[in-house]
């Protein structure tokens, strides 16, 4: 109810499950290292390609755990979106799409 008498809008931004999973564990790993070696968000394309460069082993019945729980929770909140706002209200992004064109905007009128 509030959003609705807010006018609030929401954005509500997909990635990819397993690229966020390994992106995840990359953090994860780097942390207990102690150093910063997996930045939050790469600014070039030397940085780029250290973070491709790196390795990371999964569990395969855990990820596929982790990625059947995503997808669960994923489609909770895309649910709970759309019936709380209006359908103009809810912009939906896929972060491949944001990948492809990151200096566009998009014009809300």
């Amino acid at each position: 109810k509030w959003l609705r008498r807010a006018r609030a809008r929401i954005v509500v931004l997909e990635r990819q499950g397993l690229a966020k999973h390994v992106s995840d564990r990359l953090k994860h790993r780097s942390s207990l290292e102690g150093v910063r070696s997996v930045p939050t968000h790469c600014r070039d394309d030397s940085c780029v390609e250290r973070v491709n460069s790196m390795k990371v082993t999964l569990d395969a019945p855990r990820l596929a755990r982790d990625l059947d729980g995503n997808v669960t929770a994923f489609g909770e909140l895309l649910r709970w979106a759309r019936g709380a706002v209006c359908y103009d209200d809810l912009l939906y992004v896929r972060r491949a799409a944001i990948a492809r064109t990151p200096g566009r905007s998009r014009d809300p009128s």
